[in-house]
């Protein structure tokens, strides 16, 4: 038998050409493609951390809208000098902002009868993270027996991937301040009427330049102790 000569092939040219064309196509599609992955690692990044912003400013909101008079048991009766509590520290780590929150709130709930709420020792602090990036942000809540709250370990974790916290205090006379402290003076006693918070998270697309959520909190109690201008 004899092999038939309508037979063709291609030449070796043929196929360098083919392998060249199909090797720009894919170097044109590459990174369009690691680009459309990336766009949505980033966009879930992004969803998270919203989620995570809404939910934090959310908790200390309630918190503070639901603090008390410090030294006192709210409308009447006196508490003792662990109660004389609303403190917030003007704190860095790695000259990053770092402040912590401490108060009396009344949104800690009592596990009783009726699961009604009742004042408790409520404190934010952020502690670094050794095995990535940015800080945890927790909270402890601590029903309020005499004495302040215990080991910062057993507070629980409110978000993640955090650059940053700040807050910032005003007083009933609309003057501004870094650090409150109702343990001494001139702030002995007293409740900052609004509390601005500052929270910025890590963003992984530009690590220059933080994700910043800004809210502030009026803070009814001082408002029916102080009237006025707060």
């Amino acid at each position: 038998m004899f092999p038939r000569k309508d037979i063709k092939g291609f030449t070796l040219l043929e196929i360098l050409v083919a392998i060249a064309l199909f090797a720009a196509i894919v170097a044109m599609l590459y990174p369009t493609y690691i680009g459309t992955f990336k766009n949505m690692d980033i966009t879930e990044s992004y969803s998270t951390i919203y989620r995570m912003a809404r939910i934090t400013m959310e908790r200390l909101s309630e918190d503070l809208q639901c603090a008390g008079i410090p030294g006192t048991g709210g409308d009447s009766g006196s508490g003792d000098s662990a109660s004389n509590l609303f403190t917030g520290k003007d704190n860095e780590i790695a000259g990053k902002n770092a402040d912590n929150l401490e108060f009396i709130s009344y949104k800690h709930i009592v596990f009783n009868t009726d699961n009604t709420a009742g004042r408790g020792f409520v404190k934010y602090y952020l502690k670094e993270n050794t095995d990535e990036e940015g800080f945890t942000l927790y909270r402890s809540d601590k029903q309020e027996l005499g004495n302040r709250p215990e080991d910062e370990a057993e507070g629980l974790m409110v978000c993640e991937k955090v650059s940053s916290i700040n807050f910032l205090y005003q007083d009933e006379n609309g003057d501004a301040h870094d650090y409150w402290d109702s343990s001494s003076e001139p702030l002995k006693g007293k409740l900052p009427a609004m509390v601005s918070i500052e929270l910025e998270f890590i963003n992984k697309s530009d690590p220059e330049s933080p994700i910043k959520f800004i809210t502030s909190v009026a803070i009814p109690m001082a408002k029916r102790r102080y009237g006025g201008n707060s």
